[in-house]
């Protein structure tokens, strides 16, 4: 079963062009990515402040107070942009794609435009298996592949399917998975 939220909509909610038909689904940014981004963020930190309270020279305290900080932040900043800014916040599936975005106007998508879907599950046995779990889209029009959760961009390939009677090609570099 899904962790996601799906209720299916029969109002236009102020989008316009969807026909009215579709299924909202809501893309959460992937609290394993976070959280580990979280706690690499949390012991750089902590390793600046020790470097900051161990030592008596001065240039070992500043050191180690702006380099790890400044690693701590190379890792936390671009990880939430991809994570909550980039990522859509919910996508209405149909044909228009409508992808709702936390800091941004909404985004239509055709099916027509698709390119490549990607979508894998990830091992949920390991930790590398759950954080490498997830979808992308790439669109013709839109410069970057687009982060979904893996049931969205499985929901994105069945519509596609239903549409033009086969799946959306596969990402070309990740082997037809």
């Amino acid at each position: 079963m899904s962790q996601y939220k799906i209720y299916s909509t029969k109002e236009n909610d102020g989008m316009e062009n969807t026909g009215g038909n579709g299924t909202r689904m809501r893309n959460p940014p992937d609290s394993h990515f976070m959280s580990l981004a979280i706690l690499a963020f949390i012991f750089l930190l902590c390793v600046g402040i020790l470097m900051y309270a161990s030592s008596d020279f001065w240039a070992a305290q500043l050191a180690g107070i702006l380099f790890f900080t400044a690693i701590a932040l190379l890792i936390l900043v671009p990880i939430t942009y991809l994570e909550v800014i980039r990522r859509p916040k919910e996508v209405l599936i149909g044909d228009p794609l409508i992808l709702t975005y936390r800091t941004r106007e909404p985004l239509k998508i055709m099916l027509e435009d698709i390119e490549w879907v990607d979508a894998n599950r990830g091992d949920q046995s390991t930790l590398l298996g759950r954080i490498n779990t997830g979808g992308r889209v790439k669109a013709r029009g839109v410069a970057k592949a687009l982060f979904f959760s893996y049931d969205i961009a499985t929901s994105i390939m069945e519509e596609y399917a239903k549409k033009y009677d086969h799946y959306p090609p596969s990402r070309p570099d990740s082997g037809g998975r």
